[in-house]
């Protein structure tokens, strides 16, 4: 009537329910398993719901006179996932997400919050990140599998859809670089600094497709840094590059771009560059005397060529090429 009452394991008699009085909770019927407060509307809390969902929080709450409101009449539950942060296209909120709790909407909010040692968990879902993203530092991306995963941009200004942090991580996502725009330069992934040394990108795809029918450049990696990593390192693995300009009538098309003084190694991975009219599509190149790009089992092959070797090493170990591709030719290199 007036008090407090503590149930623990406690058997009640099916069918019985407590006169309300004030904001007491009512308990009904126990096979129903629901808690519902007097007849109020403004009073109503139900545990589980209809639908057998349990209302659970990551912080003790004081419903004291409190309306909860929600147009689906949901009410999400998360339990606590340390460092993990999660990011879910139908249930996440920017405003509500933390670190640890409750889901983002966006991949971008979620590493906002982010320190390094996190992962960014990726519920199944099309993700737009038109400005790109960069992983911070020690902090890794995984999806929940390339199917059902993707992060997608569509831009018509020159654009780099991930850029790699230090030790960071990519896993289980399909990438998608989009335009129509003459003249810019898409970019799938970028390794910039020494990490082709410690970051990697594990069973993804990556797709760069530009649709103009005039220049375009295109790389589906580029690796522009410093990083010397040791032989038994691979930077990618399992990954499949995909770039495309079949109708452009000039440009620059690579799916692997190595521009500067750093080694880069790949193993089982497929590499395609696909151009059209004038454009130069080659899979993979290096441009610089102290480039290193080794390919370890898998594929490469261009419209134009598999492979330049401009300045620098290109090493292949049970890689298959275009069958009747004729290669650029460089200095030192087998035509």
């Amino acid at each position: 009537t007036s008090g407090l009452i503590s149930f623990s394991s406690v058997d009640l008699t099916v069918g019985s329910s407590y006169t309300s009085v004030s904001n007491q909770l009512v308990l009904g019927n126990v096979n129903t398993s629901t808690i519902t407060s007097a007849t109020s509307a403004n009073r109503t809390f139900t545990l589980p719901d209809a639908s057998g969902i349990a209302i659970v929080d990551t912080a003790t709450q004081t419903l004291t006179n409190k309306t909860i409101i929600d147009s689906t009449n949901t009410v999400l539950g998360y339990c606590k996932t340390g460092n993990m942060i999660i990011v879910d296209i139908v249930n996440g909120s920017n405003v509500t997400g933390t670190r640890g709790g409750l889901p983002f909407l966006t991949i971008s909010a979620a590493l906002a919050v982010s320190v390094a040692g996190d992962e960014i968990k990726v519920l199944p879902g099309s993700y737009t990140e038109n400005s790109g993203i960069t992983i911070p530092n020690n902090v890794s991306i995984r999806g929940s599998d390339i199917q059902s995963t993707s992060i997608n941009a569509t831009v018509s200004s020159s654009t780099t859809l991930i850029t790699m942090g230090l030790n960071s991580y990519i896993q289980d996502i399909t990438l998608n670089l989009t335009s129509s725009t003459t003249g810019i330069t898409l970019v799938g992934v970028l390794f910039p600094s020494t990490s082709s040394a410690s970051s990697r990108i594990r069973t993804s795809i990556v797709n760069v497709t530009n649709t103009t029918i005039l220049a375009a450049t295109i790389y589906g990696i580029q690796s522009n840094g410093t990083g010397q990593p040791t032989f038994s390192f691979q930077s990618t693995r399992a990954v499949s590059i995909t770039t495309t300009a079949l109708t452009a009538t000039s440009g620059t098309v690579r799916a692997i771009f190595v521009n500067t003084a750093n080694l880069f190694f790949s193993r089982d991975s497929n590499f395609s560059a696909i151009g059209g009219g004038g454009s130069s599509a080659i899979g993979v190149e290096t441009t610089n005397s102290s480039a290193n790009l080794t390919l370890q089992s898998g594929s490469c092959k261009g419209t134009t060529s598999d492979y330049i070797q401009t300045a620098g090493i290109i090493l292949f170990s049970s890689v298959n090429l275009s069958v009747g591709t004729v290669f650029s030719s460089a200095s030192n290199q087998l035509v």
